[in-house]
């Protein structure tokens, strides 16, 4: 059996430069003058098993993110995070390393995409460990991959966490049901303190989320720990112990089929909506959307969007984003003479240049003499399913917020 790379080549299913030979065994004019020189199936990156304790940790980890990520995230991907997880790519050019994430920070103190020696501190990891509006893998499995956490834990990791997160944690685990029974009352309450301190911050909340992964709390702090993180104030905190929640007692999220009729019948609360759209971390309105001047305007102001249209017709909207696409936010790809795609929102063009926005409200531009073809696309650049991590009560308290906008 032949390498498959060298076989799809040879079958004319991959196309890199080494076209088969012709019939006769000559190679055409045009194959000949090629200046391309694809490398062997040797010579190619290879993957690992990302759950093979004996590999190299970062081959497994970077295989982890390109099968599970980069088909998104990627040059023309699709992924609205502008991060690029090819694992052949050197990890500095995947402008993740120490950036500031523009899609929602869940409240981590100074987050990064990826915080070297800190995963608590990045956004990555934080997206892996939780459900809810923000999990990653986007499209896929809404199950938690403990291992593949624990993979991407272990390669952020290169210093030790926050040593003062670190220690509570310690505290808290050194909680046994002896000193618990001994201490009694007094016991409860400092265990009690402790959570609450572990759940003050999203980075300390994802250090407490992995000690109930890993199994290093008793029974009775595990319990307390969810329960407590079941009552907190913040939502992405919420849905990052909502995997340690029994299926039965979770959230009743939309999923993928959202019947719209029955969200219309739900009664919703404007102040409530309000939260969602401006405050809640993990909910990404504001990262395309202003209302009053609050947020980013890459789409429409969306400051009287409820004299424009009904409830009805916002659902409608959020949900079918591409169904009605007013001629200014079109997306737009342009492919250089390079073999580079830019993807965003047309700003400005004439016979010298081409102007894009991105999603992260970046310009680009882009010189005509480099220009090899343009392609006005008819999907929008607000994702499709973007409810899907919602209840029922969000969707309804955001349109009567939407609805309010006069």
């Amino acid at each position: 059996m032949d390498n498959q790379v060298r076989t799809f080549r040879h079958i004319g299913l991959i196309d890199d430069g080494s076209p088969p030979p012709a019939a006769d065994g000559v190679q055409s004019a045009a194959a000949s003058v090629s200046n391309r020189s694809p490398k062997s199936p040797d010579q190619l990156p290879r993957f690992v098993d990302p759950y093979d304790a004996q590999a190299n940790l970062s081959d497994r980890a970077r295989t982890y993110l390109h099968v599970n990520c980069a088909h998104c995230h990627r040059n023309g991907g699709g992924g609205s995070a502008y991060v690029h997880l090819l694992y052949d790519l050197p990890l500095a050019e995947t402008r993740a390393l120490g950036t500031r994430p523009t899609q929602g920070t869940f409240g981590i103190h100074d987050a990064k995409i990826i915080a070297p020696g800190d995963p608590f501190g990045s956004a990555l990891y934080f997206r892996m460990a939780k459900l809810g509006p923000g999990h990653m893998p986007y499209i896929g499995s809404s199950v938690i991959d403990q291992r593949g956490l624990e993979l991407i834990h272990d390669w952020i990791r290169q210093l030790p966490a926050r040593p003062a997160d670190q220690a509570l944690l310690e505290r808290l685990a050194a909680l046994d049901e002896a000193e618990l029974a001994r201490r009694n009352e007094e016991g409860l309450e400092e265990r009690s303190r402790l959570i609450d301190e572990l759940l003050t911050t999203s980075n300390r909340a994802a250090l407490l989320s992995l000690a109930l992964q890993q199994g290093k709390l008793i029974a009775s702090t595990r319990v307390a720990v969810v329960d407590a993180a079941a009552r907190h104030g913040d939502a992405a905190i919420r849905d990052l112990f909502e995997s340690f929640v029994p299926e039965e007692k979770r959230v009743k999220r939309l999923g993928d089929s959202v019947r719209p009729a029955e969200l219309l019948k739900l009664a919703g609360d404007l102040e409530r909506g309000k939260q969602l759209f401006h405050k809640t971390t993990g909910v990404q309105c504001r990262s395309c959307h202003k209302i009053a001047g609050d947020g980013t305007e890459l789409g429409p102001d969306l400051s009287q969007i409820g004299k424009k249209l009904d409830r009805e017709k916002l659902l409608e909207s959020i949900l079918q984003p591409s169904k009605n696409i007013e001629p200014k936010y079109v997306t737009w790809v342009v492919e250089t003479t390079t073999g580079k795609l830019v993807t965003g929102l047309l700003v400005h063009k004439d016979g010298n240049e081409i102007v894009l926005k991105d999603t992260q409200n970046k310009e680009h531009r882009i010189a005509m003499g480099d220009v090899e073809g343009t392609h006005q696309m008819q999907h929008s650049l607000m994702p499709d399913l973007l409810l899907r991590d919602w209840t029922p009560q969000q969707v309804a308290d955001l349109l009567a917020y939407l609805a309010s906008l006069r």
